[in-house]
């Protein structure tokens, strides 16, 4: 017994040496750098915990559009107009070609209605959505053709708003100094013009920033920035100043955490146009953090295809695959020092088996004691304990299989080796006796699970495994996500079948329980023996 808990020990010792290699300078780096690293940290941590949740705040969006599309069916016509603006207002920065839609539609029934201040607010608003997705030539055309003298302030204010990002767009593509100084100057004109119509704390900031007076900027708009609440549409720009002001110092760990409070925000509001996300997977992709690079890169980029954001998807790609290759190397790299760990442990947990045998001879106390474990942890002793049979059972065919090919290689028949070789049906048995493993395993913990299942399906959708004993790939799958696994990804590679497989079974079981929305938390309601 002493030998095996030296054993143990040693072989733990190693396995945390592995896993935590990778970490060590981050975790060294942490502590040199002091409160900062901690702010920074707490800063992403906080952002990860909205990014599993933004699923939730884009449904919220879908059922205030929902509501808004309803009141289109009884709306009178003089109404029309506001309604479709409404629209375009919530999918502005959630999906362009949408908002375009409605503004377009807010245009024509404001011709119709001879309402002159919806045709000007939607003509101002195409031209902004043209700016989103980099159609430069056809918001200049649109704005040329305003008639200034005519307009409202509010729509004078917002033409001078669109104009000063126009030009700075057009700043950032120039192509020549000449150029460039054309565009800064009218950019710098309509941030002024604007400020004469009203006190806008961006369009100020922003022309403080451009005059180099960053410390007049960030008294500005840092306050501002700390009194939004993260759910205020007006709190992922303010953020993202302040980001920028602090990447102008040189303090990059305060540049990150308001860049993870302006990313966050724009997932609690659903934007789906992330510059600040960008810019903080590039600096986390140069800092090693590639895991949290990867993931927001990644969803910066599934918003931006979403929100037909040209110029995003524009700077996105040419990130992209430095990233991806990173992480690619990374995953690599952890999968193998992974394997290295479970075989470790497999091999420690089985002479831990041979240790605790020989106590159960010498010790009947121990027995009842490890009894009282198995009742209080049935699933957990249950999967281990057949995890290294099963594990013992494949070392030895494996062990044949190689004395066979040896044969073979031996005996001179070639041919006969190559066939051997080249057939499947080594694996495919393997595989065989694992679903048969996995289903005797689970059976013998969940006894009723299959009539558990077909209790929460409709009449007549009743899933029956051909043999007794077994399960379907549809029972395997929920029995997977009863254990606690219900990603797609994971569930596809535990049984080998495609992510695509995965869902559609998941989707058509789902269609056939009695409260679809509410199967697969059923499902991990199931008890246990």
């Amino acid at each position: 017994m002493r030998s095996g808990q030296i054993l143990f020990h040693s072989a733990l010792f190693i396995v945390a040496m592995l896993l935590c290699a990778p970490f060590g300078m981050v975790a060294a780096a942490r502590r040199d750098d002091g409160g900062n690293r901690k702010k920074v940290a707490r800063a992403l941590k906080a952002l990860d915990r909205t990014l599993d949740s933004c699923t939730i705040y884009d449904r919220a969006k879908l059922e205030r559009i929902d509501s808004l599309k309803k009141e289109l069916i009884d709306a009178e016509e003089s109404r029309l107009p506001s309604c479709y603006g409404k629209l375009h207002d919530i999918y502005y920065s959630f999906q362009s070609d949408s908002a375009m839609f409605y503004t377009c539609k807010e245009y024509e029934s404001a011709i119709r209605t001879g309402n002159e201040r919806h045709m000007i607010n939607s003509l101002l608003n195409i031209a902004q959505l043209n700016n989103i997705t980099g159609n430069y030539f056809d918001t200049k055309t649109i704005l040329d053709s305003l008639d200034r003298e005519s307009l409202r302030p509010a729509h004078f204010a917002r033409m001078c708003s669109v104009y000063n990002i126009l030009h700075e767009y057009a700043l950032a593509l120039s192509i020549g100094p000449e150029q460039a100084d054309y565009h800064r100057k009218k950019a710098m004109e309509y941030k002024d013009s604007l400020l004469a119509i009203e006190n806008n704390v961006f369009v100020h900031t922003h022309k403080l920033m451009v005059l180099g007076r960053m410390d007049e900027a960030m008294d500005i708009v840092k306050h501002y920035s700390d009194s939004l609440p993260m759910n205020s549409p007006k709190k992922s720009m303010a953020a993202f100043l302040v980001s920028i002001i602090y990447r102008d110092m040189g303090e990059e760990d305060k540049e990150i955490i308001y860049l993870a409070q302006s990313v966050s925000s724009d997932i609690i509001t659903a934007k789906k146009e992330h510059t600040a996300m960008i810019r903080l997977a590039s600096i986390l992709f140069e800092k090693g953090d590639l895991k949290r690079a990867y993931r927001y890169i990644n969803k910066a980029l599934d918003d931006a295809t979403l929100c037909k954001a040209n110029l995003k998807m524009e700077s996105i790609s040419k990130l992209m695959p430095a990233i991806s290759d990173a992480h690619d190397r990374m995953v690599r790299r952890n999968y193998l020092l992974l394997t290295l760990a479970l075989a470790l442990i497999c091999f420690v947990s089985f002479r831990l088996v041979q240790s605790l045998a020989m106590q159960k001879k010498q010790k009947r106390e121990l027995a009842s004691i490890n009894r009282q474990l198995g009742e209080a942890s049935n699933i957990k002793n249950t999967y281990i304990t057949r995890l290294i049979l099963e594990c013992n059972r494949r070392i030895d065919r494996l062990d044949q299989y190689r004395k066979d090919l040896n044969r073979k290689a031996q005996s001179g028949d070639k041919d006969v080796l190559l066939r051997e070789l080249r057939s499947h049906s080594v694996i495919e048995k393997e595989w065989k006796s694992y679903y048969e493993m996995f289903d005797s395993t689970f059976l013998s913990i969940f006894p009723d699970f299959v009539q558990e299942v077909n209790r929460l399906l409709s009449e007549g959708n009743g899933i029956v495994p051909k043999v007794q004993g077994t399960l379907t790939p549809e029972l395997r799958i929920y029995a997977l996500i009863r254990l606690g696994i219900d990603s797609s990804d994971k569930i596809a590679t535990l049984l080998r079948y495609s992510k695509t497989t995965i869902y559609t079974y998941r989707s058509k079981i789902r269609q056939k329980a009695i409260r679809p929305e509410f199967f697969e938390d059923e499902i991990r309601k199931i008890s246990s023996i």
